[in-house]
């Protein structure tokens, strides 16, 4: 089914496709201006021709990824033409003949050598699979390099308890980075991840930081999660899964889109966080079922100067199918299947301050390493750098959210739905919600 032409401009916008081409592309997204426009319906495949002045392009695109070949000399792919026929398709749908035959070989043609670069880089993975004895010696390997990390960082942090906290403030990055980067050479580098955020609470500053009681909780749950992988066997199955992901195994995308059950559901793209460090940048997505009311995160990274996949975009709805990650909440997901995209994301209704400490209390008892938890907070009003709701009840704005003004100009002093990511002593908001519409804060 063609997707809405205001969603689909929506998705290209966030895929990064400057505006200016996309109006352009637009501009040409009418069939009069179009040669034999046709589509192959069990590919996902569209073609047609288009003349500019005494040229003529021939243009494709698989619906799908999408994708694009265009015979016109612009170098940055998609050009407007491709761009074109796809919203063509999603404007009149009814002008794209159906064949059911080998499309003209310049579209064939195209299509096969897509294929066949897909396959070889498929290959070399499928071999490694292929050969379950080489497998095997390379997770041992792996495991013995991981053990002797974690020998390696229960020392630190026995060394760092004996000699005292005072005075971390003033260490360096380097005496954080240092642990990080053995633990990156232990192939854990979930545990190195959390090795560096440290430098993080110790160097928050302003009155109230309190960098000292929290830099103790994180050791701490360094020391339990140091012992959780040591006795892995002991732990129910979600947890095992969720401690070994923390410390740094990953689940192949391969596996869990075959294995894993799949959660269909109208999926409402409440906001989106991007971080950035010189080594990675990485893109939280949150979603939320209509239906299942079911939270879902897609995680992605990229090294600094590579662009994040945006096309799912904050203030539309999806119609996905979602294969979620094992783990105690199981919220991290990967898009299996995805169809319509509308705008908008409807009504979302939320819960109060209260009701959101509950559910927070109850995910930490659950998972003790939990950082960040998606809140929908219902009926709380912006007052400067706090949240208030009807009770009373306050909840601070986080110092990196920067959107106090924002939040304020949007709700207009009424009470309002936020939805942001939460660590139980403040939110950053990610997206608010009037009578009116959903606005997400960082699209």
């Amino acid at each position: 089914m063609a997707e809405s032409p205001d969603a689909l401009v929506a998705q290209l916008l966030g895929r990064g496709a400057p505006a200016t081409q996309v109006a352009a592309a637009s501009a040409l997204a009418r069939p009069e201006k179009w040669r034999d426009l046709q589509r192959q319906a069990d590919e996902g495949l569209l073609w047609g021709e288009i003349s500019n002045g005494s040229a003529l392009y021939r243009v494709a695109c698989f619906v799908g990824e999408p994708a694009f070949s265009c015979s016109c000399p612009a170098t940055k792919k998609p050009c407007k033409h491709g761009l074109a026929i796809l919203l063509s398709f999603a404007r009149s749908p009814e002008a794209f003949v159906a064949v059911t035959g080998r499309p003209p070989s310049w579209v064939s043609d195209w299509a096969a050598a897509r294929a066949k670069r897909a396959a070889k880089k498929v290959a070399p993975r499928t071999a490694e699979i292929a050969d379950p004895q080489a497998q095997a010696k390379r997770a041992a390997d792996r495991e013995a390099r991981i053990a002797a990390g974690l020998d390696d960082l229960e020392r630190w942090l026995g060394d760092l308890v004996r000699q005292g906290l005072a005075g971390l403030d003033a260490r360096p990055w380097a005496f954080w980075d240092g642990p990080a980067a053995r633990l990156v050479d232990a192939q854990a580098p979930g545990l190195a991840r959390r090795v560096r955020s440290l430098h993080g609470v110790v160097a928050a500053q302003g009155p109230g930081a309190g960098w000292p009681e929290r830099l103790l909780e994180r050791l701490g749950l360094l020391y339990l999660l140091v012992q959780a992988y040591r006795r892995l066997g002991e732990l129910p199955e979600d947890v095992r899964a969720e401690v070994r992901q923390l410390v740094g195994w990953t689940v192949g995308h391969d596996e869990l889109l075959t294995a894993g059950p799949v959660v269909t559901d109208s999926w409402r793209v409440l906001g989106w966080r991007i971080e950035e460090d010189e080594r990675l940048r990485s893109q939280r997505v949150w979603l939320r079922g209509a239906a299942t009311g079911r939270f879902a995160l897609i995680l992605t990274f990229a090294p600094p100067a590579a662009p994040l996949d945006k096309s799912l975009y904050p203030g539309t709805t999806v119609d996905a199918d979602l294969v979620f990650y094992p783990g105690v909440r199981a919220q991290r997901a990967l898009v299996k299947d995805r169809r319509q995209v509308t705008a908008g994301v409807g009504v979302v209704g939320g819960v109060d301050l209260l009701a959101a400490s509950g559910e927070y209390a109850a995910a930490l008892a659950d998972d003790p390493w939990l950082d960040d938890a998606p809140v929908l907070l219902g009926g709380v009003v912006p007052a400067g750098s706090i949240l208030r709701d009807g009770a009373g009840r306050t909840v601070l704005l986080s110092r990196r959210s920067g959107r106090e003004f924002t939040l304020a100009a949007l709700t207009g002093g009424r009470p309002a739905v936020v939805f942001g990511e939460w660590n139980g002593r403040s939110i950053v908001p990610l997206g608010v919600g009037t009578e009116e519409r959903y606005v997400p804060l960082d699209a």
